[in-house]
């Protein structure tokens, strides 16, 4: 079963689908209610990350999340994510899909704490899945969707911002986008055996840099990237490869 979990600015992605089961799912970390519904003849489960309250980056349940999901049946998890643009790789305007990221958040969140969970080192050389990576590349060369590749992610703990000084400073590291959420779902996504791959929307630019966007432009990005993001996961699931992924399904 393909996943889908919904960010902040998409977070009612799909909210008009028909033959659909809220179901609530409680797992050792919380519970949380998993939409599962039909999408053009393949199910899928689906989650908003923030929840329906909108807690900030910092207290998203990201545990729970992940393992509902893997509760539920899902083998590949498919994320939206809003992030703030440092360089012209990944222009606001267009989707992108990151190959790699590096982990500034902070957080120490694992299934595997020891004790009676155990202790399993997860390998993240590969840190997203390059089978659904190159599924949504495929779709979105047949479609003609505004995608830039080869992005790496920052990802910072929020809710704040950075800060101008802080901006320049990522983008000495190449780092092309700005997220709070990626890493930490991947990390997880990779504990449970789930392909995980995130789909960027970069919405605005980070601090500092001159051609910041005004809100109402951003409304308008925020819009039409969901129009491509609809089209996108709606023909995603055919393509997908269903076989054990050598990359993310590791032995634990």
């Amino acid at each position: 079963m393909l996943g889908i979990i919904a960010g902040s600015k998409v977070a009612d992605l799909f909210s008009d689908l028909k033959e659909r089961e809220d179901r609530m799912v409680t797992t050792p970390y919380g519970a949380v209610t998993v939409t599962l519904a039909d999408l053009h003849g393949a199910e899928i489960a689906f989650i908003p990350r923030h929840g329906h309250t909108r807690v900030p980056p910092h207290r998203v349940p990201y545990l729970t999340n992940m393992w509902a999901l893997k509760e539920v049946g899902v083998e590949k998890v498919v994320a939206t994510s809003a992030v703030r643009s440092l360089s012209d790789r990944a222009p606001p305007g267009t989707l992108a899909l990151p190959t790699d990221f590096v982990d500034m958040t902070g957080r120490n969140l694992t299934f595997f704490g020891g004790a009676r969970e155990g202790v399993y080192f997860a390998d993240m050389s590969e840190p997203f899945c390059p089978h659904i990576r190159e599924a949504l590349d495929n779709i979105a060369r047949s479609l003609g969707t505004p995608l830039r590749r080869e992005v790496t992610v920052l990802c910072l703990n929020g809710p704040a911002g950075e800060t101008p000084g802080e901006a320049a400073w990522y983008r000495t590291i190449g780092a092309d986008v700005l997220s709070m959420t990626v890493a930490t779902e991947a990390k997880l996504a990779r504990e449970r055996g789930m392909c995980y791959q995130p789909i960027l929307i970069p919405y605005n630019w980070a601090s500092g840099q001159n051609h910041g966007i005004e809100e109402a432009k951003i409304v308008e990005i925020v819009r039409r990237m969901r129009g491509y993001l609809i089209d996108l996961l709606a023909a995603l699931p055919p393509y997908l490869d269903w076989q054990d992924c050598d990359n993310c399904d590791q032995e634990m």
